[in-house]
């Protein structure tokens, strides 16, 4: 690796070193098998680190890999358990398996493709299979890999030939043959794909004589290993007896996040440069041969001389085929396919000539100011895309749609040459939807167009990094439809310190960052929109004190920050809407005297603060709707606020802990249904409460005081006499009044009251008891 002039902080080596540095944790829950330096397939025990080896014994890095599942029985295929058909036979042979141990000699005859071994399997995986077996050939003859499947009343053979005089595959019917791996001492990994279509107890595997061979002959070649999983290509061996075995997932990570700073740059070999945050992840595809930290941000130049960077933008890409059916282009891009194959861009799809697996292919601007890949969802190639590497400068890009639905690709290990100066653009859907990215790399955007850049990273719920981006000319972070730019990044740890002085619409930005304990970014002075910003942000402990002076919605804002024990006195003086702004923000155990003089919904505002005992008295003079503002909150008192604009406290204080409620204004207001259902503790209702109510609406008092079983007598008297003296007939034929209260307190003097009121179509409910 050449280093640039600064010198990385942290360096990994894993070709030749071939051990962990004490800096890097290792796990995997399972033991599992690697090829080492003798050419032989070793066993590695649990949460210990493979270092994979080719047939030469050159070590090829740190072996990295998904979990998978063999789904044969009996890998070692032994004459006991695998049946026989035809004139096939297994004996032990004298040649050493590929682990060094015991394999067998398979003989079959002139039977053709009934010549052979196979097995019954009922845990076959519908869909994309992978069927692979070492063989070794001491004479030219060929072999055929079968999965066969019999479903719907018909039966299917999927197979394919190998030849080993040519080392290729022939007669493929539904079945494709990938190349074959040398181990050395004449033994190969053959491996064919293939589709099944049902899971009915009727799949089969077999090895055994050529299918589609000119001329039978008897033939001896030896077999071990076989091994069925669900994919596209084959995975390290995953032995088995009388189950199917799961090898998990192996990780690896460095997570000593002092030996970088806030700026850094990661670069891998073989593929890329990378960002991320207190943890990085080493992602294999499947080696990682080397990597290195660097305390700062690298420019392009440098950071392509380190990864070696050529004339192509090189991709990895996962299948037998791909496409770009949807690139945009104002000139000529050149595609190297990785496969030998060279030609000009079309839309057409290209299907590799050495079949599925891995694929780096390449794309070379040759005329025009910029390439736009534009993968936009699609259906068919979206999930291929594995890995994306660095651009060289010649290559300019515009980053609409780059990725979009790539749930698959774990790393963007680029750094990418904008379209010119005046028409950089970071459009809405870059890496909407790419679920498997764990981190997204510093890409300089300084002087960028950016706009509305509205679920640009939405989705990506493994990402648990983002870079200190310059997105300072960025206006629009999301709107009413769920596409926040950050919207349920689950796994984001924090977001750093981005400057946001042109944004006017951060609508469901960071909504779901469920993960995200620090929010660091600035700026928002001219943003007018917070509408689930930052709702279900649930580990978020604390919150900073942002510019929100112009913002005049702030409708569930901060709705379920159940972690947020207190909360900033940012200038909230223009907002109308706080509906739901800090509903269910458990922690909360205080709230500051913020400006609320303009806010005219406070519905559900702190519904479910369950820590919240006290509460300031904020001007609440232009709210109308009260509805469960203060639901479920224990507070054991209450400030006279101003409720004179009021038109509606449905369920406003219910459940709460006060003790003495407050006189206060509700001339605009006819409508009470469980404003203090279930206060238990309240003891104290002031007098002439009603006495100014506007005209009651239906169900105005149902319920209101029900569950408050210490309400006194004589807080009885001033709520009925308080609503006779308003003069307001029912609404309606028999509206309920409807009290509980401590009948240890006395008698109510309230004759009179119950008399008007029913007589103007009231009912009245004293402890379940009509009047």
């Amino acid at each position: 690796m050449t280093y640039p002039t600064i010198m990385p902080a942290l360096t990994l080596d894993f070709q030749n070193s071939q051990q962990l540095d004490p800096r890097v944790t290792f796990s995997r829950a399972s033991s599992a098998t690697y090829i080492n330096s003798a050419g032989l397939v070793a066993s590695a025990a649990d949460h210990e680190a493979r270092f994979d080896h080719d047939g030469n014994g050159e070590c090829l890095g740190l072996l990295l890999e998904e979990s998978r599942t063999n789904h044969c029985l009996y890998s070692g295929v032994d004459p006991t358990n695998w049946a026989q058909n035809g004139t096939s036979s297994l004996a032990v042979s004298s040649v050493p398996a590929p682990d060094g141990g015991t394999c067998y000699d398979l003989t079959t005859d002139t039977g053709g493709p009934n010549s052979v071994r196979q097995q019954s399997n009922t845990s076959a995986p519908v869909g994309t299979s992978v069927l692979s077996v070492f063989a070794r050939f001491p004479n030219a003859g060929f072999t055929s890999l079968a999965i066969r499947n019999f479903s719907a009343g018909g039966g299917a053979n999927y197979y394919a030939d190998y030849r080993p005089a040519t080392d290729s595959w022939h007669g493929e019917v539904a079945c494709t043959g990938l190349p074959s791996e040398d181990l050395g001492n004449g033994w190969k990994r053959l491996t064919v794909v293939s589709t099944v279509t049902s899971s009915n107890g009727n799949n089969w595997v077999n090895i055994g004589g050529g299918a589609n061979s000119p001329a039978f002959t008897q033939q001896t070649c030896q077999i071990w290993g076989a091994q069925l999983e669900e994919g596209e290509f084959q995975s390290s061996y995953i032995p088995t007896s009388t189950s199917a075995v799961t090898r998990s997932q192996d990780i690896a990570q460095v997570t000593t996040a002092d030996i970088y700073g806030d700026e850094f740059t990661i670069i891998n070999k073989p593929f890329g440069v990378s960002s991320g945050g207190s943890t990085l992840h080493l992602q294999g595809h499947p080696h990682v041969e080397r990597a290195a930290v660097y305390n700062e941000y690298l420019s392009q130049e440098q950071i392509n001389t380190v990864a070696e960077v050529d004339e192509f933008w090189r991709w990895r890409i996962l299948g037998s085929s791909f496409a770009l059916s949807s690139f945009q282009t104002d000139g000529q891009v050149t595609v190297d396919w990785g496969d030998g194959t060279v030609e000009t861009l079309t839309t057409g799809q290209h299907t590799f000539t050495n079949g599925g697996g891995y694929h780096d292919i390449g794309f070379r601007l040759d005329s025009g100011t910029y390439f736009l890949p534009n993968l936009d969802n699609n259906a068919t190639h979206k999930y291929k895309v594995i890995a994306v590497g660095p651009g060289p400068e010649s290559m300019k890009v515009d980053l609409a749609k780059m990725v979009q639905g790539a749930s698959n690709l774990v790393s963007i290990d680029s750094t990418i040459s904008l379209m010119s100066a005046s028409n950089r653009k970071l459009r809405e859907s870059i890496c909407l939807d790419c679920t498997s990215l764990k981190s997204f790399p510093y890409i300089d955007f300084s002087g960028a167009s950016l706009s509305s850049i509205r679920h640009a990273w939405k989705n990506c719920t493994s990402m648990e990094s983002f870079p200190l981006l310059d997105l300072s000319q960025a206006s629009n972070l999301g709107d009413a439809g769920g596409r926040g730019t950050w919207n349920n990044c689950s796994s984001l740890k924090s977001f750093p310190a981005i400057d946001f002085p042109n944004v006017t619409i951060a609508t469901n930005a960071w909504q779901n960052c469920s993960s995200m304990t620090e929010f660091n970014a600035t700026g928002f002075g001219l943003c007018t929109s917070f509408p689930a910003t930052w709702n279900n942000c649930s580990s978020m402990t604390n919150f900073p004190l942002i510019d929100t002076s112009s913002a005049t919605n702030f409708g569930s804002a901060w709705t379920n920050c159940s972690s947020l024990t207190s909360f900033p006195l940012i200038d909230t003086s223009s907002g109308t809407n706080f509906g739901s702004t800090w509903q269910n923000c458990s922690s909360l155990t205080s709230f500051p005297l913020i400006d609320t003089s303009s806010g005219t919904s406070f519905q559900n505002t702190w519904k479910n603060c369950t820590s919240l005992t006290s509460f300031p008295l904020i001007d609440t003079s232009s709210g109308t709707n009260f509805n469960f503002t203060w639901i479920y909150c224990p507070l054991t008192s209450f400030p006279a606020i101003d409720t004179s604009s009021g038109t509606s406290f449905y369920g406003t204080w219910r459940a709460t802990g006060i003790v003495s409620f407050p006189l206060l204004d509700v001339s605009s207001s006819g409508y009470f249904n469980q404003a203090w259902l279930d206060c238990t503790s309240l003891v104290d209702f002031p007098a002439n409460f009603f006495d100014n109510m506007a005209t009651p609406s239906s169900s105005a008092f149902l319920n209101s005081w029900r569950g408050c079983s210490s309400l006194s007598a004589t807080s009885v008297e001033n709520i009925l006499n308080s609503v006779d003296t308003s003069g307001h007939s029912a609404p309606s034929s028999s509206v309920e009044i409807t009290i509980v209260y401590d009948t240890g307190t006395g008698t109510p003097n309230i004759t009179t009251a119950v008399t008007n009121l029913k007589s103007r179509g009231w009912t009245i409910r004293l402890n379940n008891v009509f009047q």
